[in-house]
């Protein structure tokens, strides 16, 4: 990347950083992040959501119908079941500012519903990819069933992800894919928040 598109991304986040991400009021807080360590990629997600572990993973684990409600997921579908473990077969594209690109992936999932749920690339777009989601419930003030969402993942990409603003990317993304789970796990558990 040049002098000149450098600066044009630099611009571009300190512009977008504050603005597309705006919550409103009621909306679950989402704690998000990605860096480089090692050469891989390392990102996490946390969030806290007005449903059951078993709602959430409901959800999670609705793998044919992922493309329907995720925007990144563009197919999703099971190609094997052996008891506990799937696997999927998934095409992604993700389109954050200047960063454009198609992602196929074979996906292992191995469940541990309704509490966990992890991870493995076994082919396609990552040289390597791991990640879980852990569902913890938590107290809540009110009579709602209340569970925090833990999401991590390390990953190495087939595939050019800038160094710079390959953070940034990634984080944008996880942000926008999982805002839209949790309207859908909302959705389905009738707790969805409403908007100003």
């Amino acid at each position: 990347m040049n002098r000149r598109n450098c600066l044009k991304v630099a611009v571009a986040i300190l512009l977008t950083a504050g603005s597309s991400m705006t919550r409103a009021v009621n909306e679950p807080h989402f704690n998000v992040g990605a860096q480089w360590e090692d050469g891989l990629m390392v990102s996490w997600l946390e969030v806290e959501v007005d449903a059951t572990p078993e709602q959430i993973f409901a959800v999670l684990s609705d793998y044919d119908r992922l493309a329907e409600f995720i925007p990144g997921v563009v197919i999703s579908r099971i190609v094997a079941r052996d008891g506990v473990s799937v696997q999927v077969d998934q095409e992604l594209e993700e389109s954050v500012l200047f960063f454009q690109q198609r992602l196929k992936v074979r996906m292992e999932i191995t469940e541990a519903a309704p509490r966990q749920m992890t991870l493995k690339a076994l082919s396609g777009s990552f040289r390597s990819y791991e990640g879980q989601y852990r569902l913890l419930a938590v107290a809540s003030d009110n009579a709602k069933a209340r569970t925090r969402i833990l999401y991590r993942a390390k990953f190495e990409p087939d595939f050019e992800l800038p160094r710079m603003m390959g953070p940034y990317v990634v984080k944008r993304s996880l942000e926008k894919n999982h805002r839209a789970l949790v309207r859908e796990i909302e959705r389905r558990a009738g707790t969805e928040t409403s908007k100003p």
